[in-house]
């Protein structure tokens, strides 16, 4: 690696934008992750020390180093906090998920044999507790240099490049010479449609701005995570709503959570309901402090630059969302989910979905099985 752009591109390759934000936000709150997750983790902990101290523009090498030591605090902590309990699998095969060990698992008392009998339910829900503080600290930490990092990179290999390389600098050049060209042939031809009342001109102006997913970040929706579609509203800070699921009987709170997925693979914009603005379809994640992680697909309508929820659709519990798209009323979406023999923790079957949006409603129109994915060695 000669450059610093391809050593950016080998970090991004490693652990990609879309990995990291699903990481971050997937089943490590709940517990356990794929075992294909924690190869990435090791293929780049592996490779770093190739790229370490190698970026020759410093405000690159600083945020990279940043992040360099996030993620060495987080791998070590997951090191230290997950394992691999072959007791789930017989026959000794290699189990496909990673999970918390189960003396730090509010429900450990249901899983692998542990120090259950040694602790009663206010230890268990400290212990908890404290490891669910440091893993959002430390999780926050990682993402927020990742993507330090990533705009930092991306803002300073861009000022390397000839100005008519740089986009935010041609484009502007060429739409003004253009404007001027049109501005200046089109001075005999002026003229201003308008229309009069009591001699006062009223300029026609649209009312409606277009949806964004940020617009989303505080937008009201049911509690996703008691599977209730038409209950009372809650409003979402940044993009979640953190609520307490219930309290034991030692008086400990058990959180639960919703939480926005934000990748451009997980929304579309259409306009649902004919009006002439674009709504949008997001993907939401909720839990409610059980092993249960539920993915719904949300519709949002435009009313007046503001997004009204209006229906949602259960997309499955611990499946992945690869692609969502829409055009007029109907959605299409591509998860992974549960096939026929496999058990809740291990989704491996492509299943393709075409929906259609009804007033405040969304009905299934067809949907598509593909074979279950394989495991693979992945190929050097």
């Amino acid at each position: 690696m000669n450059s610093d752009k391809e050593r950016f591109e080998r970090v991004f390759k490693l652990l990609s934008e879309r990995f990291v934000d699903d990481f971050v936000r997937g089943d490590l709150w709940n517990g356990y992750y794929q075992s294909e997750v924690n190869n990435i983790l090791d293929k780049y902990n592996n490779s770093k020390k190739d790229i370490l101290n190698q970026f020759k523009n410093k405000k690159i090498q600083t945020s990279y180093t940043n992040f360099n030591k996030s993620f060495v605090s987080l791998h070590r902590f997951l090191i230290d906090h997950f394992n691999i309990p072959k007791s789930h699998y017989g026959n000794g095969e290699a189990s496909p998920l990673y999970y918390l060990k189960p003396e730090y698992h509010h429900n450990f008392f249901m899983t692998e044999r542990g120090r259950a009998a040694d602790l009663d339910e206010a230890e268990r829900s400290k212990i908890w507790r404290e490891f669910k503080s440091e893993l959002e600290r430390l999780s926050d930490e990682f993402h927020d240099s990742y993507k330090k990092f990533i705009s930092t990179a991306n803002s300073e290999l861009d000022r390397q490049k000839p100005f008519w390389k740089r986009p935010e600098i041609i484009i502007p050049i060429i739409l003004t010479t253009l404007g001027l060209i049109v501005a200046v042939i089109s001075i005999p031809y002026w003229s201003v449609w308008f229309e009069k009342n009591n001699d006062e001109v009223m300029i026609k102006t649209p009312l409606i701005g277009p949806l964004t997913i940020n617009s989303l970040s505080s937008a009201q929706v049911p509690n996703f995570a008691t599977l209730d579609f038409g209950g009372d509203l809650v409003s979402l800070k940044g993009g979640e709503y953190n609520f307490v699921s219930y309290i034991s009987n030692s008086g400990y709170e058990i959180p639960g959570y919703i939480t926005l997925l934000s990748s451009s693979t997980t929304y579309s914009y259409s306009d649902f309901n004919a009006d002439g603005s674009a709504d949008i379809a997001a993907t939401f994640v909720a839990n409610n402090a059980g092993s249960g992680v539920f993915y719904f697909l949300a519709i949002f309508l435009n009313n007046s630059g503001f997004p009204e929820y209006t229906t949602a659709y259960y997309l499955g519990d611990r499946i992945s969302v690869e692609l969502v798209t829409a055009s007029g009323s109907e959605m299409f979406v591509d998860i992974v989910t549960q096939g026929p023999d496999e058990p809740m923790c291990c989704a491996s079957t492509p299943l393709s979905q075409k929906l259609s949006v009804y007033g405040n409603s969304i009905n299934l129109v067809s949907e598509e099985w593909g074979e279950p994915e394989t495991p693979s060695e992945e190929s050097e």
